[in-house]
Formats: structure tokens, sequence, C-alpha cells
């Protein structure tokens, strides 16, 4: 397919020329009509030299004794690409002069015709990625054979288990949120998510065989952690690639069930009471808190955390402490004297041990 070049990209060719050569540059269509130049007043009219150019496929010198109104002296250079026209460079001057400038005018047009290149087709890819995304995360919002033939080029095998891999991204200071993104894009490249997509304002999909977890989370773990502060990693529950959806709920859980100054790092199917700390909304959080814990001075708060950590063994926890049993148990009893719940006792245990979790966290 010829490569389509708008007159913006004209102009951008022909000021580049223009900077190295320092001489008058035309960019000249098939036709020899000037799309873009140096001297606007050109812009529109015929240039004889370029048209023979395009019609022959050759270099067309035009000496000071040939030059016409349509036609000063100079080079003319037809670009092919992908063994297409694209163009005539045409460079005004003396064509001893200006012929030295004429391979680096073709290499500057080809590299601006391939980065333009490059731009459209990572738009189109992204614009696939997203398109694939959300036809996965919101089921039948989709053309269901558009999306097998995404998933095909995209590499994503629709018969094997998934997770949904979630980075929260919050840039720091010094930082933008597009370098976070471009650096978060290529670590989901690098452990075989191909299939991602960034949705605003934070939140970078991707999807992941479930084969990889294993292999990839070191890689996530570290990623993270090298961001300091700035990447949370939340993985949702392994689904079918048709409920990728509820692994995506899942993943958001992790991410929310990491707790400041904690490894940046969560797996959904490793949390626990983490899950219900995560779903706290701030009252409720506040309220559990003064029901159970601000009777509690810090050091009852250390000596119930030491507590929990032994199982509620009384002997563990003594050697743990360096205290008497009889010290312990008069702690205890005192524990349930300042805040009402019993921590031998198992439902107020398990109420005051999710009281110092959400504390902590």
């Amino acid at each position: 397919m010829p490569v389509a070049i708008d007159r913006t990209l004209a102009q951008q060719i022909v000021d580049t020329v223009h900077s190295v050569c320092g001489q008058p540059v035309n960019f000249i269509r098939e036709d020899g009509i000037i799309l873009a130049s140096t001297r606007n007043e050109r812009i529109g009219t015929l240039h004889e030299a370029g048209r023979a150019a395009a019609r022959s496929g050759t270099v067309q010198e035009v000496t000071a004794n040939r030059h016409s109104e349509k036609s000063q002296p100079g080079i003319n250079l037809p670009i092919l690409h992908n063994g297409q026209l694209v163009a005539v460079i045409g460079i005004t001057g003396d064509p001893a002069g200006v012929r030295r400038y004429a391979h680096l005018a073709e290499r500057i047009t080809l590299l601006l015709l391939r980065e333009q290149e490059l731009s459209e087709y990572n738009r189109t890819q992204a614009d696939k990625r997203r398109y694939a995304m959300d036809a996965l995360l919101k089921p039948g919002s989709g053309d269901p054979a558009y999306l097998a033939e995404l998933l095909r080029a995209f590499g994503v095998d629709p018969d094997t288990p998934k997770h949904l891999v979630l980075l929260r991204l919050t840039p720091g200071e010094g930082q933008t949120l597009s370098g976070l993104e471009a650096k978060a894009e290529a670590l989901c490249r690098n452990i075989g998510a191909a299939l991602y997509h960034f949705y605003y304002p934070d939140e970078l999909a991707a999807v992941l065989d479930a084969a990889r977890l294993s292999r990839a989370r070191q890689a996530l773990l570290s990623f993270a952690q090298a961001q300091q502060g700035c990447c949370r990693v939340g993985v949702g529950k392994q689904t079918p690639l048709g409920e990728l959806a509820a692994s995506y709920t899942a993943a958001r859980a992790a991410c929310r069930s990491i707790a400041p100054g904690a490894a940046p790092y969560a797996l959904f199917d490793d949390l626990s009471w983490e899950l219900v700390l995560a779903d706290l909304q701030p009252g409720t959080r506040t309220a559990l808190l003064h029901k159970t814990l601000d009777p509690l001075p810090e050091k009852d708060r250390a000596l119930l955390r030491v507590y929990f950590e032994q199982d509620l063994s009384l002997q563990k926890t003594c050697a743990a402490l360096f205290i008497h049993k009889n010290t312990l148990q008069y702690r205890l009893n005192r524990i349930a004297e300042y805040c009402g719940l019993n921590p031998r006792s198992f439902r107020d245990a398990a109420l005051l041990y999710l009281a110092l979790q959400a504390d902590d966290n």
C-alpha cells in the first residue's frame, strides 16, 4: 500500500533537508505539483523537472542554461519506498554544488517515512489491544470473530487458563506517567503478556498465561520495587479466558490489599484477611478500631501481636516475651477488661486480630 504523505509530513521533510543543505527544497508529487517548499509561493505550482523525474524514475538535473520559469537549476531525486514512488525531492542550486546532498535527502525522507509508519503501526496495534481487552473485560461487548482474530494476532491461546495482571502506576517526583507506562508495557512484553492496555488514569491491565506466572512473579515484584513506591502489582485469580473479568476484579482487590511499606506485589490466591481489609470503607475501619483497640495502650497491642504470632499459645508467647505465665495471663485479663474482648476466646481473638491488621495497614 502506498505511504500516505500529508502536507505536514511533506513540510517536515522539506525543512529537515533544508536544515542540512541550506538550499531551497521542494517536495514534489507524482503529478509534478509542489506539495511543500521552503518558498511558500511555489506550493501548488507545477515543477516540470520534478514531474519528469517522477515519470522516468531517474534523477533529473537542471543546469543554468536549461532552466525555465517552472524549473529552477538544481537536482530532482525520485524517492522510492517499498518499490513505489512516494515523492520527488528537488534541491535548488548549481547541480555540481547540491549533488552531494541528494542521497542525504533521500535518507532523511525515508527515515521520516519510516518513523510515520512505525507511529501509525503502533497506534493501530494499541487500538487493537484496547478492543481485545475491552471485549474480554466486558463480555458481550465485542464481535466474537474479530476478537478471535485479534487473540491469534497477539499470540493469546483462548484454551489455556489466565491471570489478569494489574499494575497501578502513580508517578512520583521527577517521573512522568507516560515514561512509567512505557516501562510497564516493556515489562509486560518481557514476561510474555503480549495483550495489555493502559486504562486512564493509573491502571495497566495485562493478560498472562497461568503457566507463566511462576516465572513472571519475581520480575513483577522486582519491577514494582524498583519504582520506589510508584507501582503496585495485583494478580487476579486464575480463570478461563472467557471469565477474565472475574480475574480483573480479583486483581483490583489484590492491589487494594497492599499496605504502605509492604511488598508492592499481591497475588489474590495468597490473600485471606487482606481481602476483608481491602474492602473496608474508611468509616468502617475507624469504627472497628474504636470498638476494639482504642482503649488499649501500645504495649498491650504489642503483646497481642506476639500472642497472635504464636498462635495463641501461652507457653510460646511467654518464651518470646521472656515473661512468666502468670504475668501473661494477668495482662490478657487486663486487655479483656479494657476493651471487653477476651483474647483467649476464639471469636473475640479473631476480631482483635482483624483490628490489629487494620491498624497496621
